[in-house]
């Protein structure tokens, strides 16, 4: 879910299609908004302001009318947005954004460590940093609309609640204890600031279609599984209470478990075709970089990958093509007579090929 309506009737939500949509808050038809992300409403309900990520640029759309306006573009910024908020008057809008490197892998628990503010007119265009905020920030709203936020940071390794003020670039906590404190909902009285609290708890599960029933592969808290093409094994991210990630791989049993590596910005892949080794995304740093571990967790080697989309090849090595239509994203789920690189079993890039139909 996205946002709510001005006056509360509406929710706009984002389709796995890359589409915001409106619902009636009791229920009710589905309307299409926009292409794109994070949309929010102009607090005088006549526009709709959006990310679209294919061109990196915030617009402006009339909440009735085709017209769009791009108002601020991340590219000549080297970021990619991450949430807009308007000002109370409409005219202008804070925009958060983080660097590219920061801000692309899989992986819900992948969190930019810095986004940067801009403030934008809507009409002129002008643009103005205004402020920095470190500490993997989330659940950015206002706190004072137009003065203040409130935000979900990490200090010293603990996940609390903090305002941020706009005029001095000050932080004041405002939750204490081990946490994690996520998603703060400040109270439209302003008087108390709701948000939620808790240790991470899970498990990841195999459903057996034959038994109709599921077993418990693991009881910790696990994300992000990916199956290999025989079906027998499967690579999983499991977190713990202080941001850590490891990355295991077992068989679909939960037998024969091999951890592969740790890290904070880790995300699954896939297997190659055979099984033996696996790839995955990491933030080292706020460096990403593609990796290659054997599925028997004794080595792990880093590709020269360059930021587009990578796949494995029939005869079992990392490739990638050399453009895309757009930033991570394959034309309609096809790669079609484009030049790929292949990279050798060092992760060096070993040739290319022409003509590769998937």
């Amino acid at each position: 879910m996205d946002n709510f309506s001005v006056d509360g009737t509406q929710i706009f939500y984002e389709t796995y299609n890359g589409e915001v949509q409106a619902v009636p808050t009791l229920g009710g038809a589905t309307t299409r908004l926009v292409n794109g992300v994070g949309l929010v409403a102009s607090p005088t309900d006549d526009f709709f302001f959006f990310i679209n990520s294919n061109s990196d640029g915030v617009f402006r759309k009339p909440k009735s009318g085709m017209g769009e306006e791009l108002i601020f573009s991340s590219a000549k910024e080297g970021m990619n947005l991450v949430r807009i908020l308007p000002y109370p008057d409409g005219t202008e809008l804070l925009i958060a954004a983080a660097k590219l490197s920061e801000n692309f892998l899989p992986g819900e628990n992948i969190v930019p460590s810095t986004l940067t503010l801009f403030k934008v007119n809507v009409v002129s265009h002008a643009t103005e940093r205004v402020g920095e905020l470190p500490g993997n920030p989330t659940g950015i709203v206002w706190a004072v609309p137009g003065k203040s936020l409130l935000l979900s940071r990490t200090s010293e390794g603990v996940t609390n609640i903090w305002q941020y003020d706009l005029s001095d670039g000050a932080f004041r906590q405002i939750t204490l204890g081990a946490g994690p404190d996520l998603s703060p909902m400040p109270d439209p009285a302003g008087k108390r600031i709701y948000f939620v609290n808790g240790k991470r708890s899970g498990a990841l599960a195999v459903y057996r279609n034959n038994k109709k029933q599921s077993v418990d592969l693991i009881t910790e808290d696990a994300t992000q599984p990916v199956l290999s093409s025989d079906g027998r094994r499967v690579a999983y991210v499991t977190l713990s209470r202080n941001e850590q990630q490891e990355l295991w791989v077992s068989d679909i049993n939960g037998n024969n478990r091999v951890r592969l590596t740790n890290g904070v910005g880790l995300g699954t892949l896939s297997f190659s075709p055979d099984g033996s080794q696996f790839a995955f995304a990491d933030v080292e740093g706020g460096t990403p970089g593609v990796y290659i571990a054997t599925t028997d967790g004794r080595s792990v080697r880093q590709t020269q990958w360059r930021g587009d989309v990578a796949y494995w090849a029939t005869e079992w090595r990392w490739v990638q093509p050399r453009k895309t239509c757009g930033r991570l994203r394959v034309c309609d789920g096809y790669i079609a007579r484009r030049q790929i690189f292949i990279f050798n079993s060092r992760g060096r890039e070993k040739g290319h090929q022409s003509n590769l139909n998937r």
